[in-house]
């Protein structure tokens, strides 16, 4: 096999992987934002078509929405 061609598979498995580690992340994410009980957005988007970006926004969002902020251990001051 010549180089160059071996350089071009090499691209795409890496490519692959990639992909298959950002489907990963993202099935990891919403199955978190499932568990929160967020099923849409404030927009009321569906988190399931969402890309991986804006679930990790919306966790962000969620998450800081179960801080109890009246506790004495969440005051900031």
């Amino acid at each position: 096999m010549g180089v160059l061609l071996e350089s071009v598979v090499l691209q795409k498995e890496a490519r692959g992987a990639k992909g298959l580690e950002l489907e990963l992340k993202k099935q990891f994410i919403l199955e978190k934002l499932l568990g929160m009980g967020v099923s849409q957005t404030d927009t009321g988007k569906s988190v399931f078509e969402l890309d991986y970006d804006d679930l990790k926004q919306q966790w962000v969002l969620a998450t800081f929405r179960q801080i109890d902020i009246e506790a004495d251990a969440n005051k900031w001051y």
